[in-house]
C-alpha cells in the first residue's frame, strides 16, 4: 500500500515538472503571418536602429515557389524580398537550399529581408544557430544582424561575396511580446545574396506545464501524503 501511494505522489510531481519551451525557425515556418512566435517582413536598408517602427509584414505567401531534386520551398514575399523554407536540400540556378535552414534574400531596393521572433512570455531566451552562403554565384556581400526593436545589436556580421558558415549564440531577457529581429541586408547590389539561417530559440525558465492526466494525479498525490501521515 505504501509503495502504491508513493508511486502516485511521484507521478503527480513528475507531471507538473517545468519544461523549457523551445522554438525553431524552420519547423515553425507556416502559411500565416505571424506563424506562432515567428513573423516575416521587410525593412529599409537604414532601419536597423528602429525596427519596431519600420518592420513591415510580408503580405504574400507562395506555396512551392521553387523546386528541384524532388523537393520544394514555400515563400513569404514582400516586394522582391523573400523568406523561404525548403522541404529538403536542393539547388536551382545558383541558389542552394539546405534542409533545416530558412532562406532569406534582400530586395532590389536594398530593403532587408527580416525574420522576427516574438517572445510568447517574459523570460530569458537563448538564441543559437548559424547563417551560411546559399548562392554560389557570389554577389557583393551581405550584412546579417540580430537586433532589438530599439536598435540594440545582439549579433552583427558583414560577410563577403562568398563566405563560410558563421555561428552565433547569445541570450537576451525579453518582455512578453518583445521582438528580436534577424535581418539580412545587401552590401551594394542585391543579386546573388541568398543566405540560409538555422535558428533555435529556448526559453531558459519555461513554465510548469502539466502533462496530460497529471491534473488528476495532483489531488491523488495530496491524499496519498495525508494517508501516509495518518498511518504513522
Amino acid at each position: 500500500m505504501k509503495r502504491f501511494l508513493c508511486v502516485i505522489c511521484f507521478c503527480a510531481a513528475a507531471g507538473i515538472a517545468a519544461r523549457a519551451a523551445s522554438f525553431s525557425a524552420t519547423s515553425g515556418f507556416g502559411p500565416t503571418n505571424p506563424s506562432g512566435p515567428w513573423s516575416y517582413g521587410t525593412a529599409g536598408p537604414g532601419d536597423l536602429g528602429n525596427l519596431d517602427a519600420t518592420f513591415t509584414a510580408m503580405p504574400t505567401f507562395v506555396a512551392n515557389c521553387s523546386s528541384g531534386g524532388g523537393f520544394s520551398a514555400d515563400c513569404w514575399v514582400g516586394g522582391d524580398a523573400v523568406v523561404a523554407r525548403p522541404t529538403g536540400t536542393f539547388g536551382t540556378g545558383s541558389v542552394q537550399y539546405t534542409a533545416g535552414y530558412v532562406n532569406l534574400h534582400p530586395a532590389s531596393a536594398l530593403n532587408m529581408a527580416v525574420l522576427a521572433f516574438v517572445a510568447p512570455s517574459a523570460g530569458l531566451y537563448d538564441f543559437s544557430g548559424e547563417f551560411r552562403d546559399h548562392d554560389t554565384a557570389g554577389g557583393s556581400g551581405v550584412r546579417f544582424s540580430a537586433a532589438l526593436g530599439d536598435g540594440t545589436l545582439l549579433s552583427d556580421t558583414i560577410a563577403g561575396a562568398v563566405f563560410s558558415p558563421v555561428a552565433f549564440n547569445f541570450s537576451q531577457s525579453l518582455a512578453a511580446g518583445q521582438r528580436v529581429y534577424f535581418a539580412l541586408g545587401a552590401q551594394g547590389d542585391f543579386s546573388f545574396d541568398s543566405v540560409g539561417l538555422n535558428l533555435a530559440v529556448r526559453d531558459q525558465a519555461g513554465a510548469a506545464v502539466p502533462e496530460p492526466g497529471s491534473l488528476v494525479l495532483v489531488p491523488l498525490g495530496a491524499a496519498a501524503l495525508w494517508a501516509l501521515r495518518r498511518r504513522r
